[in-house]
């Protein structure tokens, strides 16, 4: 689990400015991962920093990812 959210780090950290469709594509999927309160699948944010005993919303906050909010997640 701490693999997991270092590499989700590490790819905020180098796509965060990406310009080509692969760094786009990777740092939107790991802010979509790291923005989700899905708690229902283990290896979920969530999940993992509950495991870990770090605060997922403090954690999000120094990523400076935006939590995503539920009615956004139930129109999509």
């Amino acid at each position: 689990m701490i693999a997991v959210i270092q590499d989700a780090i590490n790819c905020i950290e180098k796509y965060r400015c990406a310009t080509d469709h692969r760094g786009r594509r990777l740092f939107g999927e790991v802010t979509q991962w790291v923005g989700t309160e899905d708690t229902a699948w283990p290896y979920s944010f969530e999940c993992i920093c509950q495991v870990l005993g770090l605060d997922a919303n403090a954690v999000r906050h120094r990523l400076g990812v935006a939590q995503e909010q539920h009615s956004v997640l139930t129109l999509r």
